[in-house]
């Protein structure tokens, strides 16, 4: 009786064995796939990617050749702070600009805007305001 017992024991852990080994080769083989896509990320650097290169050469290409006013809402071709009603003394008096906080962003906001207002024409008045900082072509 005791060798039948120990024959029955033996090939029930045989069987566990054999049940249990396949589970714990997946394990370790989806272990070390998890360590080898953490050595291929170990080294990269997304501010030197080739992508994010690019998309900054773009960016700056843009801005550079289109916008008339710069990131500060200066214009660019000389840097003057000046004001939407064409004042060079007006400290701003438009309402707070809702996307830089600036009084001196008229109806559109001044921060790398593509065009000058050339000039102001007064309704029911012969005055007109013309902006002396229009670029000359």
């Amino acid at each position: 009786m005791n060798t039948d017992g120990e024959s029955n024991e033996a090939n029930n852990s045989l069987r566990m064995s054999l049940r249990e080994r396949p589970r714990k080769l997946h394990a370790e083989r989806k272990l070390r796939e998890r360590c080898d896509e953490l050595k291929f990320l170990d080294d990269f650097d997304p501010e030197k990617s080739n992508r994010e290169k690019r998309k900054l050469k773009r960016k700056g290409s843009q801005q550079s050749s289109r916008s008339l006013y710069d990131e500060y809402g200066l214009i660019r071709h000389n840097g003057l702070d000046v004001c939407d009603c064409m004042n060079e003394d007006c400290p701003g008096c438009w309402f707070e600009c809702e996307n830089c906080g600036s009084t001196k962003c008229g109806l559109q906001c001044r921060v790398n805007r593509k065009f000058f207002y050339e000039s102001i024409a007064f309704d029911g008045k012969d005055a007109i305001i013309k902006n002396k900082h229009f670029p000359s072509k």
